[in-house]
């Protein structure tokens, strides 16, 4: 918390894996799914062209995962996502399915996809700030996000 707030440089590497292959670089949206959904079609709704998006939620079961990020895609949110890193979903049923459903939502990006950061309900986790500009590297056998400093 202490970094994010005081506009130091974050870098991660340790725990993620690679879900697509790629490089981005963009504005860093880290949000909760569920509550990203229930902004489609609002005023509220913020344009994600660009951004490296990291998503976290609990208490969803895999299938309603599923259900919310199909839902994002066919909306249209997701077109233009430069990255896209999925983080913790702490508590929900059917866990051991969320693997494929993050396989799937990779198959249908076109930036490079991660999983497994530390960031979202669960202990540890990283506070990440809203908004600065950050680097996605995806590679097979290394995976790195770096949060420039502000």
């Amino acid at each position: 918390l202490r970094q994010a707030l005081s506009g130091a440089n974050m870098l991660v590497r340790g725990g993620l894996r690679a879900l697509r292959t790629g490089l981005a670089r963009g504005p860093l949206v880290p949000v909760n799914l569920s509550v990203l959904v229930s902004l489609v079609g609002t005023p509220w709704m913020p344009d994600l062209r660009g951004a490296i998006l990291v998503l976290e939620d609990t208490h969803e079961a895999a299938y309603r995962v599923d259900r919310y990020l199909v839902q994002l895609r066919q909306a249209g949110c997701l077109r233009g996502v430069a990255g896209l890193v999925f983080g913790q979903f702490t508590d929900g049923e059917d866990a051991s399915w969320l693997p494929e459903v993050f396989a799937d939502a990779a198959a249908h990006g076109d930036g490079p996809v991660a999983a497994g950061l530390e960031f979202g309900h669960g202990y540890p986790s990283l506070s990440l700030p809203l908004g600065r500009t950050a680097s996605l590297r995806v590679e097979a056998s290394e995976v790195s996000l770096d949060v420039e400093p502000s």
